[in-house]
């Protein structure tokens, strides 16, 4: 928080460091979007019955997030 956005997901690891137990990288973010960033924390991946939370808005908007982890 508070400094420059991460322009790759290499970058994005260096920044964040073992606070996130994962990143999702679909390719090159787009000039000048911040990423998009949910918390998974208790979520049940097998069934995702709900509780993804977002927590920053980003290039990606969250319900296209959430109808994508809710298909699967």
């Amino acid at each position: 928080s508070g400094g420059p956005d991460p322009q790759s997901a290499a970058e994005l690891r260096r920044q964040v460091g073992g606070r996130v137990d994962a990143v999702v990288c679909v390719g090159p973010a787009p000039a000048g979007a911040a990423s998009t960033i949910v918390d998974l924390t208790g979520v049940d991946l097998v069934g995702i019955d709900g509780g993804v939370r977002l927590l920053r808005e980003g290039a990606i908007p969250f319900p296209q997030i959430a109808a994508l982890l809710h298909t699967r």
